[in-house]
């Protein structure tokens, strides 16, 4: 493992690693009010391809809204439940959300359906 500024990663992989304890003092963010019309729900375009694909790869595109990243996600697992990605990648903005419980399940749901994959450790 590597540490720097406070961040863990796997040298070999550059996966970050994630500290399973809730932080012990939190610094509230101030609130900016959005101005009228700044955030829509984007649906997303016609489906090319795999639906589950589809909607992991709107979530991609959707990071900087979380409540409709985590959203498309869901519809990815929903659709292919062993979408081992989609379970990773929401693990990871719950985690964000610090919702801890609901990510350390995601991961060991990932871990389960990719037990041969060195990247996924629980």
């Amino acid at each position: 493992m590597a540490r720097a500024n406070g961040q863990t990663w796997s040298p070999e992989s550059g996966q970050s690693v994630l500290p399973f304890e809730p932080p012990t003092q939190k610094k509230a963010l101030p609130f900016i009010e959005p101005g009228p019309g700044w955030l829509h729900r984007a649906e997303p375009e016609p489906l090319t391809g795999s639906a589950a694909a589809h909607w992991f790869n709107f979530a991609l595109d959707h990071q900087d809204c979380v409540d409709d990243a985590c959203d498309a996600y869901r519809r990815a697992i929903e659709i292919d439940p062993e979408f081992v990605d989609a379970y990773v990648n929401l693990g990871r903005l719950e985690y964000e959300r610090g919702n801890f419980d609901e990510a350390v399940a995601l991961y060991c749901r990932a871990a389960n359906l990719r037990a041969e994959c060195s990247l996924i450790r629980v």
